[in-house]
């Protein structure tokens, strides 16, 4: 199969694997065995790409590490920076969500939940009411006023 690339669409799909390597590297490291080798074929295409990558003279994606093919600094920057700008908005997303809902449950008789939650738009309709008071709790404080509290 050949596939032809401009050296910007080459240095982006090197950037997405990048990210796609660090997911799946955590995942495998710290979720379950299960993705090990999914993460390993991630590794061997972020290889296979960056050869490519040296083979058309594209220096602006590769560095040489001690006789081995990496990706240079500067797309591994940009990879992290994605990455961790997703995880900061995923973060605050599910956080706001899951204590949304954890609320929305509460709330709720045993029939109550029975027909809010069959009706998909009665549920994220009453879900949002929940979510807007944490979501602007944590635009405006973030984590500052966020406390577990004991039973006693």
């Amino acid at each position: 199969m050949t596939i032809e690339l401009t050296k910007e669409q080459l240095a982006n799909i090197i950037r997405s694997v990048c990210i796609a390597n660090d997911i799946l590297g955590v995942l495998s490291d710290m979720v379950s065995e299960k993705y090990n080798k999914r993460a390993d074929e991630i590794e061997e295409l972020k290889k296979y790409l960056l050869h490519c990558a040296e083979e058309n003279n594209y220096s602006e994606v590769f560095d040489y590490y001690y006789g081995d093919i990496i990706v240079n600094d500067y797309i591994s920057d940009e990879a992290d920076e994605i990455r961790e700008e997703y995880e900061e908005f995923i973060f605050w997303d599910e956080l706001e969500y899951r204590l949304a809902n954890r609320d929305l449950e509460k709330t709720l008789s045993e029939e109550e939940k029975k027909s809010v939650f069959e009706d998909y738009l009665l549920y994220f309709k009453k879900l949002k009411e929940f979510s807007q008071k944490y979501s602007q709790e944590f635009m405006t404080r973030g984590i500052e006023r966020l406390y577990i509290k004991n039973k006693a």
